[in-house]
């Protein structure tokens, strides 16, 4: 997933993200808490994203687009994102998204939610409805 962010003084950013999904729609990724992206999530929450198939042809791809917010999980809801978030990359166990740990889980919230219409003449989206 290609996740943009921008700074409080609305400098934009995108960094691409290894994600994981619930079943409400949510996103969830780990990240340093000292990188680019995230610095700009602790000032400003919003974030857009993009997941696409960069290898299909021109005219030929399957995409979603949207936009939500980002929260950095503690306690209960770092537990509960890690029943979600699946790495054979990371050790995962609590202890490496606390303090000392070099990583934080996230959790991205869907607020609009977009897919590609492939049946379409022209490049369009049509706007998914989100679990309330």
């Amino acid at each position: 997933m290609t996740l943009a962010t921008a700074s409080s003084s609305g400098t934009p950013w995108a960094s691409p993200v290894y994600y994981c999904m619930d079943e409400n729609n949510n996103f969830y990724f780990a990240s340093s808490p000292k990188s680019r992206h995230m610095k700009n999530i602790e000032s400003n929450n919003a974030a857009s994203f993009a997941i696409f198939d960069s290898t299909a042809p021109e005219g030929k791809g399957c995409g979603v687009q949207g936009m939500g917010t980002v929260k950095k999980l503690n306690n209960l809801e770092l537990l509960i994102g890690m029943k979600y978030y699946i790495s054979t990359f990371l050790k995962m166990k609590p202890s490496m998204y606390k303090e000392k740990g070099f990583y934080r889980l996230y959790k991205l919230t869907p607020v609009k939610f977009y897919v590609t219409d492939n049946d379409s003449d022209v490049d369009k989206r049509i706007q998914v409805k989100l679990n309330a």
